[in-house]
């Protein structure tokens, strides 16, 4: 009888055996595909990463872009307020005029004071500036 009692033992080893075997086998592959969307999902990542440093990089340019234009536009701007200061037009008549207010005025202002004659490049780069067709702003000299 002992050898009947082994036979279900053995039969119970082998059966065991079996579904462990098949149950690693399937770990296997499932651990296999989680590691390619693990790497597929680290790729993403640094894509992700990528784009947002190009834009960065674009919005620092157009940044940029932005501060120089605008700084040679207040620079024809204060240009034509000069023109008008020379001709006779108060601070406060060129405030009216443009709807700024006096302070704004005197700040488009100040750089023509403090500025380079117009003999140096630093003067003469705000002329890039187009003034009107009708040529009333037309810079002087």
């Amino acid at each position: 009888m002992a050898t009947h009692s082994a036979g279900p033992a053995v039969a119970a080893r082998k059966l065991a055996r079996e579904r462990m075997a098949a149950a690693q086998k399937e770990l296997r592959q499932r651990q296999a595909s989680d590691t390619e969307d693990l790497a597929a999902f680290f790729t993403f990542g640094a894509a992700l990463e990528a784009a947002a440093v190009k834009r960065e990089d674009a919005l620092a340019a157009a940044e940029s872009a932005f501060v120089d234009a605008q700084a040679r536009i207040r620079a024809g701007q204060g240009q034509t307020l000069g023109r008008m200061r020379e001709r006779g037009s108060s601070v406060e008549e060129l405030a009216a005029l443009t709807g700024l207010d006096v302070r704004e005025v005197r700040a488009l202002l100040k750089p023509r004071v403090t500025a380079a004659p117009p003999t140096e490049p630093a003067a003469a780069a705000p002329a890039a500036v187009s003034p009107p067709a009708d040529g009333r702003d037309q810079p002087a000299g």
